[in-house]
């Protein structure tokens, strides 16, 4: 007796895994019988030390008779199922069940054509193999191949890798052209002239790269992707072996790198090229600024450092935006991405854009501190000042002496900036722009008193920003939340 082993119920409620292409190909053709062979079969694999694994005790279990119980067996070999081992002892081997169609029963009259043209291809090298044929009709009724398109594709892949070739390369080539939707004769040709213009040129690259070669089919693949896909001419990318050392495959990671980075023409891969060193030490200071670290920089580079460049930021900026960035608490590559958009959409692009961006702020805090003061507010200017001050200017073009007579009333009531808001909107609804309109219209107020608070003042500091500044100079980028 076993030292441990599952009780009788634990096993009936594990599971028996049934294998889909077995539901999809051979339940609805199989007999009853057989199914319930084959099923109760698989249970007996996963539980091999039950009572009933014997071919008494299956007998016995489905309710037939020994005789059936073999014949079953017998189908399920024929169909490559189970493999019986022992006719006498009658020992079972369960097999995977095969792919789609390798396991139906062709039609040879269908075929026999095809497999004749398939055989020449390969004459006086090997004899093809059932299993090679099962495959190509596999690829030929799965993938609604023709076979004469097959054919060509196989004549393609012997003259581009010689006879030893086997059917799964040439199947994988004509699995990929069909998901491309590549299935006729006609179809096939036309990809095959596609190949062959890109063979002559190709044949320059290779040279380039001192590999002295017909090119493979994978090479002609990758080279119309550099064409089609990523709209290199061939010039562009004959200039770019200059910088894949003597290697395809450092040729085609290069290719793709300048892709994602929009470098498609001569002069951008060779200007990125030369100052990629420069690049690397300027994503060195930016990731350093931030707070961050990072092993390779070359994603850095890609992803961010160079699109920068590539809207016009130049370098100073960006490490002076990077140190602004972790001062106000943004600290990753993503959130300085926004900033930099932001930055972009307003023309800033250098350190004296940014300067007299930030100058034109200090001004309008200064205006902002006016009102404050009308108010009765001893306190810094917050982001939502600003943002109510850029409503009352720009949005609703209120004449800034308004607002300061508004905010002189404002001061004997407990919320003045809620007060000016709301006065404000009333004159904006009544077009009242001017001071002698305001004073004709009567207005109500309530008493309070403001808390004091001690006044700060800043100026305008070159590239070095106070926090106020700088909330000041994203407050008007775009939507910042105050410290």
């Amino acid at each position: 007796m076993a030292f441990c082993k599952f009780s009788n119920n634990f096993l009936i409620k594990s599971k028996t895994e049934v294998d889909n292409s077995f539901i999809a190909l051979f339940l609805p053709t199989l007999p009853p019988m057989v199914v319930k062979v084959y099923l109760y079969g698989l249970f007996l694999c996963e539980n091999p030390n039950t009572e009933d694994n014997t071919l008494e005790g299956m007998a016995k279990v489905l309710n037939m008779s020994e005789t059936d119980v073999v014949e079953s067996f017998k189908i399920l070999e024929a169909e490559k199922l189970v493999q019986i081992l022992n006719i006498d002892e009658f020992n079972i081997i369960f097999i995977e069940a095969p792919d789609f169609v390798s396991a139906k029963k062709f039609d040879k009259e269908k075929y026999a054509s095809f497999n004749t043209q398939m055989q020449n291809l390969f004459l006086g090298v090997r004899m093809l193999t059932q299993t090679e044929f099962l495959e190509y009709y596999n690829v030929i009724e799965n993938f609604k191949v023709e076979p004469d398109a097959l054919l060509l594709v196989a004549k393609y892949s012997i003259e581009t890798k010689g006879k030893t070739v086997g059917y799964t390369y040439i199947n994988t080539i004509a699995k990929n052209w069909a998901a491309e939707g590549i299935k006729t004769v006609k179809d096939v040709n036309e990809k095959l002239l596609e190949q062959e213009r890109a063979l002559g040129k190709l044949k320059d690259v290779l040279a380039a790269l001192k590999i002295f070669r017909i090119a493979t089919i994978d090479e002609r693949q990758t080279y119309i992707k550099w064409k089609k896909e990523f709209m290199l001419s061939d010039d562009a990318i004959l200039f770019a072996t200059k910088y894949a050392k003597n290697s395809f495959t450092k040729l085609d990671s290069n290719i793709t790198k300048y892709s994602t980075m929009g470098l498609i023409s001569e002069k951008e891969i060779e200007s990125y090229e030369k100052i990629k060193k420069q690049l690397l030490e300027l994503s060195k200071v930016v990731v350093r600024n931030l707070g961050q670290y990072y092993a390779n920089n070359e994603p850095v580079i890609e992803n961010y450092i160079t699109p920068w460049i590539n809207l016009g930021f130049s370098e100073d900026f960006i490490k002076v935006c990077s140190n602004m960035c972790f001062k106000h608490n943004i600290k990753t590559l993503e959130g300085m991405d926004e900033k930099m958009k932001a930055f972009y959409n307003k023309g800033i692009l250098t350190l004296e854009a940014l300067d007299e961006f930030n100058a034109n702020n200090v001004a309008r805090d200064a205006k902002i501190k006016e009102v404050l003061k009308a108010a009765a507010l001893v306190r810094e200017v917050t982001n939502f000042d600003r943002s109510m001050f850029n409503t009352w200017i720009t949005s609703w073009g209120m004449n800034y002496d308004v607002i300061l007579y508004v905010a002189e009333l404002s001061k004997q009531t407990l919320n003045p900036m809620q007060y000016i808001n709301k006065i404000l909107k009333s004159y904006k609804e009544q077009g009242v722009n001017s001071v002698d309109e305001a004073k004709k219209i009567k207005v109500s107020t309530s008493m309070g008193e403001s808390k004091n608070k001690k006044v700060n003042t800043t100026g305008v500091m070159q590239h070095t920003y106070s926090a106020n500044e700088l909330n000041s100079l994203f407050a008007n980028l775009g939507e910042v939340n105050d410290d």
